[in-house]
């Protein structure tokens, strides 16, 4: 915004563009602010504003206050164990690491770890969460972990630490919810994609378009479409090669 000298025509242009972009992916209007702000002088960031052309105008909070007021997304903490890996290395005198966010149950030193889809068994010797050291974590931590007991040629990225009491599925054919943007070619089976999740980047292809929905109720409007055009949302089932 320090750009355009925080003019106010051109922090409404952006509101609308975005209210349209994010409409489609599916958010309510009710759900969304928005805070002209600076990231290179910090204007509005932290604390009240003091530019004349902003304060002419604009009398909401800053950008700080408004994330304070954020509705925290509850932790499916009492679900099974679940963490993908995001990186892999080894720390100088801690041997092997991973680090990843744990998206659902909880963590503790010494405790077995299922690694899928390598179906091998690892033990957690150390634990940090958001760099500070800890001897357990919870659903949404990022988290780094010092395993043993496996050897670093079962891990990649994308692998899924997981209880073995409860372990996560192996396959090659998953099911997703997708929204479909501004496409040039209509989506139909056979169409070959990228799957990105965290630091993985993987080649799949859509091997079955399942069904049709609405993208503000998630309501069913046709089973087995022929095809996917723009600003439409649809499950689908997706074919990775490993």
């Amino acid at each position: 915004m320090d750009t355009v000298d925080w003019s106010e025509l051109r922090f409404s242009e952006i509101v609308q563009k975005l209210k349209a972009f994010l409409k489609q992916a599916g958010f309510k209007d009710s759900d969304v602010s928005y805070v002209p702000c600076s990231g290179l002088t910090g204007e509005n960031v932290t604390k009240t504003p003091t530019v004349p052309e902003l304060i002419s105008w604009y009398h909401g909070p800053t950008l700080l206050e408004r994330i304070d007021h954020f509705t925290p997304p509850l932790r499916p903490v009492e679900k099974p164990f679940r963490c993908c890996i995001a990186d892999i290395f080894k720390a100088q005198g801690a041997g092997l690491s991973i680090a990843g966010r744990i998206e659902s149950g909880h963590m503790q030193l010494g405790d077995s770890v299922l690694v899928q889809p390598a179906n091998e068994v690892a033990t957690i010797r150390a634990l940090s969460v958001s760099d500070d050291s800890a001897t357990w974590a919870v659903a949404g931590d990022q988290i780094v972990a010092t395993i043993a007991g496996i050897d670093i040629t079962k891990l990649s990225l994308g692998s899924v630490l997981c209880s073995p009491e409860h372990p996560v599925r192996v396959t090659s054919r998953v099911q997703a919810r997708i929204i479909v943007f501004n496409i040039e070619v209509p989506i139909t089976t056979g169409f070959s994609v990228i799957l990105h999740y965290q630091s993985l980047n993987e080649p799949a292809v859509i091997r079955q378009l399942i069904s049709l929905l609405n993208k503000n109720t998630g309501e069913l409007i046709k089973k087995k479409p022929r095809c996917l055009s723009r600003n439409s949302s649809a499950v689908i089932e997706l074919e990775v090669s490993r």
